[in-house]
Formats: structure tokens, C-alpha cells, sequence
């Protein structure tokens, strides 16, 4: 098993940007770069874990892809934010078959959730997020979780074992979140599905 190498975000951002402006229907080159950004958008490392970064990189599979929240919400993190949610809706209409890819753009769409409710900045990026409301964000949310869920399910049940990877849990994890979501009232769903879910996970 080959140890990932250290890479500035930064660099990576701008690499896999080069590679989409070159082919802008490359859905794994605009699923890395949401995935980057969402790691920019959390703010715990400037520099992360990676396979291949000059030619080919690849993120290894115990980074989470439902990234923790940053613990300010400043203009530099909402920019990073929205390019994630951007790269997200690119990733998901080129490759509309990827659960994972439902699944981290479900997640991003509730962290924007989340800056509705906070203190305003000038900042376009955190202006364009409040164009929709907390409501609509978790609407957002919630429908790219169920994509998520219904593109998986039956592929996870068929497994002997889950791993501790996200490609192995996207099913069990969207499942997740939207029972966490259904319990705290921020969605609706209904109970026989909220029961499926459940038994699911």
C-alpha cells in the first residue's frame, strides 16, 4: 500500500483547473476540483494527501468527502464554498451515475445551508449563497442524497463487507444524513421512507 504525497491545494486547484479548461466536459477533472475546493472551503490544511499529483492525481479513499465546516465563515471560505457547489453541479450532470459524486455535492449543498443563517458579509460568494434560502438549500440537499442513495442501495446490500472508504458507504451515508435531516424537522419525508432508510443504515 503506497503512502499518498503531500501537495499545496493551492497547486492541485490550479492544475486541475488547467485540465478543464482544456476539456470542459471532463466530469472526474470537475469532481476533484469540487472535491479540492470543499478541502480549501474547511480550512484544516493548506496541503493534502494525494496519489499521482502531477499527471494524474487522485484523492485517497479515507478522505472524507463530507469535509467538516470551517470554524469561521470568512470571505475566502464562502468563495471556495460556491466554486465546490459549481464544480458539484458540472460533476453530477457529467457523471449522473456516480453516487459518491451525489453524495459530496448533497453534503456542500447543506454547508451552504449553513451560511444563509450567518452573519452577512459584502463578499459576492456569500451574497450569491444567500441567493437561495436555508429551505431551498437543504431541498438541494436532500434530493442529491436521495440520487445518491437510490444509485447505491442496492450495489451495498449486495456487499459481504463495508469498508472504511466513502465508494463503499455512499448508499449508507446518504441514508444517514437524510434521517439525521428528517429528525431535526429540516426536511420532510415520509415515514415509510424514513423507515427504509433506517433500515438500511
Amino acid at each position: 500500500w503506497m503512502m499518498p504525497s503531500q501537495a499545496p491545494i493551492a497547486r492541485l486547484i490550479a492544475n486541475a483547473q488547467k485540465k478543464v479548461a482544456s476539456n470542459s466536459k471532463d466530469g472526474g477533472g470537475h469532481f476533484l476540483l469540487a472535491r479540492l475546493y470543499s478541502l480549501q472551503y474547511a480550512g484544516a490544511s493548506d496541503q493534502v494527501g494525494i496519489y499521482d499529483p502531477d499527471s494524474n492525481p487522485s484523492l485517497p479513499g479515507y478522505q472524507r468527502i463530507q469535509v467538516p465546516g470551517p470554524t469561521k465563515h470568512t470571505p475566502k471560505a464562502g468563495e471556495a464554498l460556491l466554486k465546490s457547489v459549481t464544480h458539484y453541479e458540472h460533476a453530477s450532470q457529467l457523471l449522473n451515475k456516480d453516487a459518491v459524486v451525489r453524495l459530496g455535492q448533497g453534503w456542500m449543498f447543506e454547508e451552504a445551508s449553513k451560511w444563509v443563517q450567518a452573519k452577512a458579509t459584502a463578499s459576492p460568494s456569500e451574497q450569491a449563497i444567500r441567493k437561495l434560502t436555508t429551505a431551498q438549500w437543504l431541498a438541494r440537499a436532500s434530493d442529491a442524497y436521495r440520487k445518491a442513495y437510490e444509485l447505491a442501495k442496492l450495489a451495498d446490500a449486495a456487499k459481504e463487507h463495508m469498508w472504511i472508504g466513502m465508494e463503499d458507504m455512499a448508499s449508507v451515508e446518504a441514508a444517514q444524513n437524510l434521517v439525521r435531516l428528517s429528525r431535526s424537522r429540516q426536511i420532510s419525508l415520509s415515514s415509510a421512507f424514513v423507515a427504509e432508510l433506517s433500515a438500511h443504515i
